[in-house]
């Protein structure tokens, strides 16, 4: 409130009232405008912890920069800093969570029970489940590649209603995921692709072995500086194939 309306001064009554119902009282100055107060707040986030205030852009920048620098675990930090809710990231067999924790998360999609929409435009769906006598909520989105679901980004809801922002900041980890996800796959796919010509090149060119050596090391394939390469064509079990050529020989399954 402006105190230009009172003379420059609180009236008692106000101040009596507000200390009354523990009410915070905010002097603004005389030349301060309401709308542009409301949108400062209605596009910041502060944090609880370092009390650092920044807009949804600058925290999609710190997202990134900690998924960059610190993987899933640095992702679930930086959520769980700008949101204040506890955040769990799970890749097929593998969570990260931010604060760290002990206890058992229901993990099995399959026990999922899903009540109502998150609220938003949003990825996210809300979930909950009853177990040992504890009732949990969260919301959940899926990181999905190629149309296989590989994990989830959760977050543990509290009494609190979520803002938007909250669901902004889980929407483009979603994104980011993503964008990782696929590059990873791309590159995967590329070195799969290299190998596969090597290993033509390796078995029906002719080439020198001390060239192929040297190409091998940056494919992780290991060729013996001394010694024979065995082209076995045929399905046999890996502990087969290592009795009849010797364990050592062995370096792993060519496909």
């Amino acid at each position: 409130m402006k105190l230009y309306f009172f003379d420059g001064k609180l009236p008692p009554i106000l101040e009596e009232e507000a200390n009354r119902y523990k009410f915070p009282i905010i002097n603004l100055p005389n030349y301060a405008v309401y709308t542009e107060i409301a949108n400062f707040i209605e596009s910041n986030l502060m944090t609880k912890e370092t009390k650092e205030i920044k807009n949804i852009s600058q925290i999609q920048e710190e997202i990134s920069d900690s998924f960059m620098s610190h993987g899933f675990q640095g992702m679930a930090e930086s959520v769980y800093k700008w949101t204040g809710l506890k955040t769990i990231i799970t890749i097929s067999d593998d969570y990260y969570a931010a604060p760290y924790q002990e206890e058992a998360f229901p993990y099995q999609v399959g026990l999922w029970k899903k009540p109502l929409q998150a609220g938003y435009y949003t990825t996210a769906q809300a979930y909950y489940i009853n177990k040992e006598n504890r009732h949990i909520e969260w919301f959940a989105s899926e990181i999905q590649v190629n149309s296989d679901v590989l994990g989830h980004i959760i977050l543990i809801k509290d009494s609190r209603v979520p803002h938007r922002e909250v669901f902004q900041i889980l929407d483009y980890c979603i994104l980011l995921t993503k964008i990782e996800m696929r590059a990873n796959i791309k590159i995967l796919e590329i070195k799969r692709k290299h190998k596969r010509n090597y290993l033509r090149k390796f078995l029906f060119e002719k080439t020198s072995l001390e060239k192929m050596r040297n190409q091998s090391l940056g494919l992780n394939y290991y060729l013996c500086p001394e010694g024979h390469v065995v082209l076995i064509k045929g399905k046999l079990r890996a502990e087969t194939l290592e009795r009849v050529v010797g364990k050592h020989c062995v370096k792993g399954t060519l496909k």
